[in-house]
């Protein structure tokens, strides 16, 4: 397995909490079978696994042992093959034109729920109120600006949010072209650098 999903340098504990959010968003989909794009750690498959949900997983990188070897751009599925399909932290490792083309085959392939994040490095602002059995998030603003501190994106990335133009609204809307229409959209607050789009194929 890759040097970056070993345990304790990329399944850190606030990555768990993306991992909740998207078996989460998985399991209360419509029921069948499951894609999932970009196999990491193998964390989301196994607990969707246990949880009696057949996973189908593809990645481009045949050393993380995916069922399907494929581009998230070229799909070799059937129209409306899966009841939901996870695109997490994907999209952005290869050029906007082709994460565009991408988005229409998860969408062409599902014919249900779709689960999808991406990077976004702006700033983040919230509040957790917590009264010790509780614990509430309310969101002040969730985006700010980078202005401080910009670091360089990162080496595997081709654009993330909040930077080179790209923005939330401009990812939204190239999801809604592809014919998704987005339910829902949040940051994890634990991990604001993911931003989720929750919706229907």
């Amino acid at each position: 397995m890759q040097e970056d999903y070993r345990h304790g340098g990329y399944d850190t504990l606030r990555r768990w909490t993306s991992y909740w959010y998207q078996i989460d968003r998985a399991l209360s989909g419509p029921e069948g079978e499951v894609l999932l794009v970009g196999v990491g750690s193998g964390v989301v498959e196994r607990e969707l696994a246990a949880r009696g949900r057949k996973v189908t997983t593809v990645d481009v990188q045949e050393v993380l042992k995916p069922d399907v070897i494929a581009s998230v751009d070229d799909l070799p599925f059937e129209d409306g093959r899966f009841a939901v399909s996870i695109c997490c932290q994907v999209l952005e490792h290869v050029p906007w034109e082709q994460s565009t083309r991408a988005m229409a085959e998860l969408v062409r392939v599902t014919d249900g729920r779709l689960v999808i994040s991406v990077p976004d490095v702006q700033y983040y602002a919230g509040v957790v109120l917590m009264d010790g059995v509780r614990r509430k998030h309310k969101q002040l603003r969730a985006d700010l600006p980078r202005l401080l501190g910009r670091k360089r994106m990162a080496p595997a990335h081709h654009w993330e949010i909040g930077r080179s133009g790209t923005s939330a609204a401009k990812v939204r809307r190239a999801l809604e072209a592809a014919g998704m229409a987005v339910d829902e959209e949040f940051r994890n607050p634990q991990m604001p650098y993911h931003r989720f789009f929750v919706g229907r194929g």
